[in-house]
């Protein structure tokens, strides 16, 4: 990271960013689990921190120090959901796995939940949630708001 206050808040510096070819990418261990990292990623000298998870090559590949996480690649698909879900977990921050082309915005009491997709998509909200606009079974490319 560049001097100043970042470097202040997460002492670290990128000493190289690598491009991957598509048919190629690098493992990293997870608490004993193995992730992915795609596209590219980072080679980082990372002093003062704690080391969430490291490369084949014992690199570090996410690193943190107090609240702040760094992750050094761009995981796949796979690996970004899982990590995604323990960290959140770990900080006590509800997650929901939604099917692909839905997405859940909220704006103080009201849910709103988007059907991106070009064909109809059944919803479950939160229970006891009140139906305000749209149904339960989604049209494409429509929405519904849930009290």
């Amino acid at each position: 990271l560049p001097p100043g206050a970042l470097q202040d808040i997460l002492p670290i510096k990128i000493l190289n960013c690598e491009t991957l070819l598509h048919e190629f990418d690098r493992k990293l261990t997870v608490d004993d689990r193995e992730l992915k990292s795609i596209l590219w990623n980072e080679e980082l000298l990372a002093n003062d921190v704690d080391e969430l998870a490291h490369y084949e090559d014992k690199k570090p590949a996410i690193v943190a120090r107090g609240n702040v996480i760094y992750v050094s690649c761009l995981f796949d698909r796979y690996s970004q959901k899982n990590w995604l879900q323990q960290v959140c977990h770990q900080h006590s921050i509800a997650t929901s796995l939604l099917p692909p082309g839905i997405r859940i915005r909220r704006r103080g009491k009201y849910t709103f939940i988007f059907n991106y997709n070009n064909a109809n998509v059944e919803v479950s909200p939160a229970h006891g949630s009140i139906l305000v606009i749209g149904q339960r079974c989604l049209p494409p490319h429509s929405y519904a708001i849930w009290l």
